[in-house]
């Protein structure tokens, strides 16, 4: 039994697993055996029932859809038998759960729901609580954190969360990508500058890229330049990402964590403007209560577009349902129709 709760615990911690899928994808196989007393599941009732697996669970477990439930594959069934052992191949594309996880199938439900709970609000805790803060409208909750003129308050909960001794939104998983962009696009919206994030923060890709419709590009990499290989480094990315001249014309801006006076000389005199963590975070002290409101929304926003589920078939027909959860009931929401 140990056995099995270590193997579902290895699932659920995966760092490569953004969405847990093979933790819901059990948990499936298990209701299944569950409810019809047959190990052997149809693949034709797989997707389908994996889909209503995240929708339940969204529902009544977790009541947020961030970072659970990727897009279904075959691929991942096949991993849960030759990997982890959790399924038995039977013919084609049909797969039974595994006779030992099977005899444990109440105890191995209520701990992977458990598990998967626990992981996903330790993890995103700070997100979980402001989005349900902006989703009711309960200003107040965050009334201190809007008022305060100095935005001091507003930068040590972007760091620090609620509490000031939790993980804040920029140690979530693309946070400083999204806080930085976000405080930005609100901040340049004074002037009438609109930014556009070009695509979602993977943890494969090397940075975020913003483009603007004043010809500026901007380019946030979550790095400290302290070093003549990280300089190098960011130096050759972007001389090879904008071969456009648009360097030398100084249209292209680097916005990164820290950087010492020596390397940020040497940066200007190729031609490249940067904007550290500090300097970004200092336009709050610039934002009206309302537009620090607009700041916060604005990353829910983008980490939504980063984490959010919307595989459920349920989810995909809002008005119909009118699931709170679901991202196209949210971005109605907040874009005011």
């Amino acid at each position: 039994m140990l056995e099995l709760k270590s193997e579902i615990d290895k699932m659920v911690q995966d760092r490569r697993a953004s969405r847990l899928i093979n933790p819901v994808l059990i948990l499936f196989y298990l209701n299944e055996f569950k409810r019809t007393g047959n190990r052997i599941v149809n693949f034709k009732v797989v997707k389908e029932g994996y889909e209503n697996t995240v929708c339940d669970f969204i529902r009544n477990h977790l009541h947020h859809n961030f970072n659970i439930g990727g897009a279904f594959n075959d691929s991942y069934i096949q991993r849960l038998s030759s990997r982890h052992k959790v399924l038995d191949p039977i013919r084609g594309k049909d797969f039974a759960i595994a006779e030992d996880y099977s005899q444990h199938a109440e105890c191995l439900i209520d701990y992977t729901i458990t598990n998967i709970k626990r992981h996903l609000d330790n993890r995103l805790s700070i997100l979980i609580k402001l989005d349900k803060i902006l989703r009711d409208a309960d200003y107040d909750a965050i009334s201190g954190i809007l008022q305060d003129k100095t935005s001091k308050t507003l930068r040590e909960f972007l760091e620090h969360g609620f509490s000031g001794k939790e993980n804040g939104l920029l140690d979530i998983a693309y946070g400083f990508e999204i806080c930085m962009f976000s405080i930005l696009k609100i901040f340049l919206a004074k002037f009438g500058c609109k930014l556009y994030r070009d695509s979602k923060t993977y943890s494969s890709d090397k940075g975020t890229d913003i483009s603007t419709n004043f010809g500026v590009a901007y380019q946030i990499k979550k790095k400290c330049i302290s070093s003549e290989q990280a300089f190098e480094e960011v130096v050759s990315e972007l001389l090879l990402n904008f071969a456009d001249g648009r360097i030398e014309q100084g249209n292209v801006f680097v916005i990164i964590e820290s950087v010492n006076d020596g390397f940020r000389r040497r940066l200007n005199e190729k031609h490249i403007n940067c904007l550290t963590k500090k300097g970004v975070t200092d336009f709050l002290d610039k934002l009206s209560p309302t537009q620090k409101l607009d700041v916060l929304k604005q990353i829910v926003q983008e980490f939504k577009r980063e984490l959010i589920s919307d595989v459920c078939q349920i989810c995909r027909r809002p008005i119909a349902q009118g699931c709170v959860y679901s991202p196209h009931i949210w971005h109605r929401m907040n874009s005011g129709s």
